[in-house]
Formats: C-alpha cells, structure tokens, sequence
C-alpha cells in the first residue's frame, strides 16, 4: 500500500463513541510543558485501534493483516484530528509504548503516520496532529536515539507558521521590477502559492486557474488577493513564465532566496500553498487550491 492513500473514511461507530467520551475526561487544559502522562488515565485503553492492535500479537505480519490495520489507522487518525493536543499526545505516547518489542508493528508506524499526517497531499495532513506525534516519539523509550534526534531537529522546522500564528514576512520582486513584501499584499485574505515553473503539478493547477472565470470573480468578490512567488528557481524562466499569467495576480521572484535560505517558510515540496488572514494570520497550511476556496466560501 505504500504510496497510496486510503480514501474511505470509514467511520467506526464504537470508536466515535469511544473518542466522545475521550474528548471529554480531564487534562484537557493542562499545558503541554506540564504533561505527566503517568497520572493522566489510559485513554488509550478506551480506543478500538488499540484493541486491534492487541489482535494482532500473534499474526505474521502478513499484507493482507497490515492493510486492514492501515486502514484501522486511518480512521483513527481521521477521528483524532480535532482532538486537544494534550490527548493526542498521550495517546501517541500510549501507542508507542505499546509497540516496545514489537518492531514490524513499531516500524509500521513510524512510517505511516508521517506518511498521513506531513504529506500535503494525503487526506489526513495535519500539521498540528503532526507536531503532537513528533513531541511523543521524542520521550518514548521504544524510539531509538538517531531517530529521537531527528525529530528534535524537524520539530522547529514543522512550528514555522502555524496555523494561528502571524506568517513570516518576505521580500521579492514583481516582473515589473518593482520591490513588495507579503505583508505589503493588500487584501481581506491573501492566497500565497509558492511555485516552480519547471514544475508540472504547479502549471497544471495555475493553468486550470488561469482559465477559471470563476476563479477571477471570486478573487474579485471576496478581496482576496492571489501571491504567487517562486523562491527556489531560475528568473529567466520565471520571468518567461509569468509573463503568461494573468495581470489580476501578484507574481514574485525572491532574487536572494531569504525564504528558504533564512527558513522563514518550511517548503517540502512544489506548489506549496497558505490561506493568510488580512493581518497575514496563517488561516490554512500547506492546503490544496479547493480547500482554500471552500474555507474561503465558508468563512463569507
């Protein structure tokens, strides 16, 4: 199944039933600084995942056995996504612990979870749930030391704009040589589209965008302004490129690469796409051109 994301969010009605009652014990407030997951109660105990996983101490590993509990997995982790970061927490915590000498089990999910979770494309990214896996893997005793090392190292780098948190602000260039930054975007919401013009999946997105009425009216209505910027490529074939995009969008060029030289945005991959507030506010991380647009049309 590597590769592949299950899309059947199937929900398990003992588990929704179960996580209700989860979401609603105590510890909900307790700063995450002051976790004591030893005197917070085994939550874990109560969610159907975890009984599978006990089903599954005397099974071979087999494909067929792993990809029932990749998909056991993935309704978990559909059902948790809203859950306090305190609870996730201590159910990650719960998970590893419970994997401790159990290494196919454990190797599995080391892989998938960040699979679902820190991959924008997958139905399941989240990148708050994310931060709360990362924080968990680091304490659990199952967790080899390089491993716990790495994480401590991508914890920063996943915390750079948060949703909720004023995005970083940057400089670049228009094609009209003119000097701007993020923060001088008039708009109530910018829609920030980092982009590659080498890059297929961004011209196919831009391309349906370009010829999308729809999508000019709706940049109209809503005060939205659209910021494109290529902060990775070559400007000869920047400028070649968005000479053919429509006037209506703000495109830039970071001549010195301060977005990704300085850190200021983590960028895992082309196109890489925020929802900012008029405040520059991050609203939406790393999302998808509909998801924004369906936040959008919600929130108005």
């Amino acid at each position: 199944m590597q590769g592949s994301f299950f899309i059947n969010m199937k929900v398990n009605p003992l588990l929704f039933f179960l996580l209700v009652l989860i979401g609603c014990n105590d510890g909900v407030n307790q700063r995450e600084q002051e976790i004591d997951f030893a005197a917070i109660p085994d939550r874990a105990d109560k969610l159907a995942l975890f009984h599978y996983l006990d089903s599954l101490d005397f099974i071979a590993g087999n494909q067929s056995e792993l990809d029932s509990l990749e998909q056991e997995l993935a309704n978990f982790l559909h059902q948790e996504a809203n859950s306090d970061s305190v609870i996730q927490q201590n159910v990650f915590h719960h998970l590893l612990n419970r994997l401790e000498g159990r290494n196919y089990l454990l190797d599995f999910f080391l892989e998938k979870i960040p699979f679902y979770l820190n991959n924008p494309e997958s139905p399941y990214y989240n990148n708050e749930f994310f931060v709360s896996f990362l924080k968990a893997t680091i304490n659990a005793p199952a967790i080899n030391e390089e491993l716990k090392m790495a994480h401590k190292s991508l914890l920063p780098l996943i915390n750079i704009n948060r949703i909720g948190t004023l995005a970083n602000d940057f400089g670049f260039e228009t094609l009209s040589l003119r000097a701007s930054s993020l923060y001088e975007t008039k708009g109530d919401y910018t829609l920030l589209f980092f982009f590659d013009p080498s890059c297929m999946h961004c011209k196919e997105q831009l391309n349906a965008l370009k010829e999308s009425e729809g999508f000019r009216n709706f940049l109209n209505n809503k005060s939205v302004s659209f910021l494109l910027v290529n902060p990775w490529g070559n400007k000869e074939e920047w400028r070649k490129y968005a000479q053919n995009l429509p006037s209506q969008w703000i495109i830039g060029f970071d001549n010195n690469q301060h977005i990704v030289n300085d850190g200021l945005f983590y960028l895992k991959a082309a196109p890489s796409i925020y929802l900012l507030d008029e405040k520059k506010y991050v609203l939406l991380k790393n999302t998808q051109i509909d998801v924004a647009i369906n936040f959008l049309l919600k929130d108005n």
